[in-house]
């Protein structure tokens, strides 16, 4: 709705519907040969109740008798200040220019008229007028008269004037601004009539002085589950204030991506992995160790001692390639790890001393009987074989250790197999290959991926390990995922827990490790 002088303009208005047809009093209708104006009225024009004075140019006093709803008098003589033309009730002729001089000549009758309190006042006001000002009035009157005689209220009046006679109104001044700029709030094609700081606010926007911009924050939609933001959670958009919408419309979709970070990008928390729909918790099945801190101390159990005829001990490993030292021992697994002569262990990898290439440690301390009756004693050895015939790898590496028991015709012989990825890469005869070898007893922890004595760590990953008490391979096999099963002593699968899986092979302890999607 337009805005403009309402409270002068409406009381103006209606001013002239309450004197009825007195308000059509200071319209000029006839010409005389003489230039003069008469003044119609529908009354007597020689009835004695008319005012026998000329008005001056400014009415000083207001007729004896007021006016009723429809006058019946009107003054017998012309004012002493006439128009040098008078227009008729539709001006003949339009000035050719209806801006600066003939807007406030307009105004200035409008500003009179406005301020009269009878018909007496308002003719003066009008006759007053300059020519090209009575032209303009004429058609704003004519207007208003034809299309917003009926308006009951100063509302519906302006209303009215908005739509119906706005042009007419503002030749007059009475607006105040120019109807064709098109800044204009007030301009007739805009309904809103709102500043563009306005449309913004209403839009929900933030005005920006600055740049005259208006913009919003968009939060980016939900992210899932188990994933955090790789980039901004909000954008911004921009309002155009004349087409009165946001463009563009969303800008980001939420979407999963770990490069480089733009707004609505998530990525999976550490431990998780994307699905494709969803942020899903990876697979840990190995654990890893650093090389300089980590290990994994497993409290003593007899079983450990492995006291039976025969047993295997295996585990999946992959070391890391910069942890083969020049003659350096990589402890994988070892019974009895402060004493220097553990009950037996394996070392990963390791370069010879003179760079002949890579092996492999394996160790066993046992003890058998040797002799009969009165001469039968115990005795304690070892075997210790350094295998330089194995080959580094820095791919997932099955490694075996097996006390193997071979039947003769009439007794049993012994030996020490190792194997690499199911080949069997060495073979070690007992002292006595005909008596039954015993791993030697001792009451400490087993350490997974230390030698305490030492001070040496492993550094890679351990899939698995298992002791079995069965010798589960004699001759060259393909090597597969463990599994635990009635021949197992103690299996521990680095699942992201530290939980033994058999015979209550508890950890005791599990010092920087961590846990890995990398297994086979």
């Amino acid at each position: 709705m337009k805005f403009f002088k309402v409270s002068v303009l409406v009381c103006l208005f209606f001013f002239m519907i309450a004197c009825e047809e007195g308000a059509t009093r200071f319209i000029p209708v006839d010409e005389t040969d003489d230039g003069s104006s008469e003044i119609t009225d529908d009354s007597d024009s020689t009835d004695p109740a008319n005012p026998t004075t000329e008005p001056t140019d400014e009415p000083t006093t207001e007729p004896t008798t007021e006016p009723t709803t429809e006058p019946t008098t009107e003054p017998t003589t012309e004012p002493t200040t006439e128009p040098t033309t008078e227009p008729t009730d539709e001006p003949t002729t339009e000035p050719t220019e209806q801006g600066g001089g003939a807007k406030e000549a307009c105004y200035n009758i409008y500003d009179c008229y406005s301020k009269c309190q009878d018909n007496s006042c308002a003719q003066a006001c009008y006759n007053n007028g300059e020519p090209e000002g009575q032209s303009i009035f004429m058609e704003m009157y004519n207007c208003w008269m034809t299309n917003c005689k009926n308006a009951q209220t100063s509302t519906d009046f302006s209303n009215c004037v908005a739509d119906n006679c706005y042009s007419e109104t503002a030749a007059c001044g009475i607006l105040g601004d120019d109807p064709t700029d098109p800044t204009d709030p007030t301009d007739p094609t805009d309904p809103t009539g709102l500043t563009d700081e306005e449309k913004c606010d209403a839009a929900g926007g933030s005005w920006e002085v600055m740049t005259s911009k208006c913009y919003k924050t968009v939060s980016c939609d939900a992210k899932p589950a188990n994933s955090e933001w790789n980039g901004d959670s909000s954008y911004s958009v921009e309002y155009d204030v004349d087409a009165e919408a946001w463009n563009p419309g969303p800008a980001y979709a939420t979407n999963f991506g770990d490069g480089d970070p733009e707004p609505c990008q998530f990525k999976c928390k550490a431990d998780y992995t994307y699905t494709g729909a969803e942020c899903k918790k990876k697979s840990q099945c190995s654990a890893v160790f650093d090389g300089s801190s980590s290990k994994i101390a497993v409290q003593h159990n007899d079983l450990l001692n492995l006291d039976s005829e025969t047993w295997t001990i295996e585990a999946w490993i992959k070391q890391g390639d910069d942890d083969v030292a020049n003659y350096a021992i990589h402890p994988i697994l070892r019974k009895g790890g402060t004493s220097s002569d553990a009950a037996y262990y394996i070392s990963g990898f390791y370069t010879l001393n003179n760079g002949a290439g890579y092996g492999l440690s394996s160790y066993q301390q046992y003890t058998y009987s040797q002799g009969y009756g009165p001469q039968a004693q115990t005795k304690t050895a070892e075997l210790k074989k350094n295998m330089s015939n194995v080959p580094y790898s820095a791919e997932w590496t099955h490694i075996a250790m097996v006390q193997h028991k071979e039947q003769q015709n009439w007794w049993s012989t012994y030996k020490l197999l190792v194997f690499v990825n199911g080949e069997q890469i060495s073979s070690q005869d007992y002292e006595n290959t005909y008596a039954v070898p015993t791993t030697k007893t001792v009451a400490e922890a087993l350490y997974i991926g230390v030698n305490l004595s030492t001070g040496k760590h492993f550094k890679g990953l351990i899939d698995s390990i298992k002791i079995s008490s069965v010798d589960k391979y004699s001759e060259n096999f393909t090597p597969g995922k463990f599994l635990p099963d009635d021949d197992t002593i103690a299996f521990w699968d680095f699942n992201g827990s530290t939980e033994e899986s058999k015979n209550n092979m508890t950890i005791t302890s599990a010092e920087n490790i961590t846990y890995s999607d990398d297994c086979l």
